[in-house]
């Protein structure tokens, strides 16, 4: 009896050991380590820098640069020689249009993205997804931006819409 005794106390003591022993290390490493919400704060910094660099960008440039990033995925074999087939014949559709666009006049550029971005409020008014007054308020917003861009680059109207 006396030997089990000794047994469950090594055995207990060891176990008590042995995770301490592990448990230690990472004590030090979590005090170095930056709290994630400032890793997040630097992430959505920089993503809104990014997006704000692309708006200022030539739309052709960031599609032709979006073509060379599908050749080198196929090239690496991570899509499939069709997949990048489609992919850059959208591309070259979206490019034509692009130019398209650029050699309109101002006031009729505007007019498009106007009409394009009514079209959009209303399928989503239809499918309940926002309400009037929510619609209401997104528009008045959008003629705001809409007034203020200059014709040239991306004209940033697009992007997530807030949530209420």
């Amino acid at each position: 009896m006396k030997f089990f005794k000794t047994l469950f106390l090594m055995l207990t003591i060891s176990s008590i050991l042995v995770s301490t022993a592990f448990a230690a290390p990472d004590a030090p490493h979590q005090q170095n380590e930056p709290s994630k919400g400032i890793i997040k704060k630097n992430n959505e910094k920089q993503r809104k820098e990014h997006k704000d660099s692309k708006k200022k960008e030539d739309p052709i440039k960031i599609l032709k640069e979006r073509k060379k990033k599908i050749e080198s995925l196929r090239k690496e074999g991570k899509i499939s020689d069709e997949k990048a087939k489609e992919l850059t014949k959208k591309i070259n559709e979206r490019i034509k249009k692009v130019e398209e666009f650029k050699k309109l006049p101002l006031n009729k550029k505007k007019e498009l993205l106007l009409q394009s971005f009514k079209v959009k409020l209303d399928s989503l008014l239809k499918a309940g997804e926002i309400t009037q007054e929510q619609a209401d308020e997104i528009l008045k917003e959008f003629l705001e931006k809409l007034e203020k861009w200059d014709g040239s680059g991306y004209p940033g109207f697009h992007g997530k819409r807030k949530q209420n």
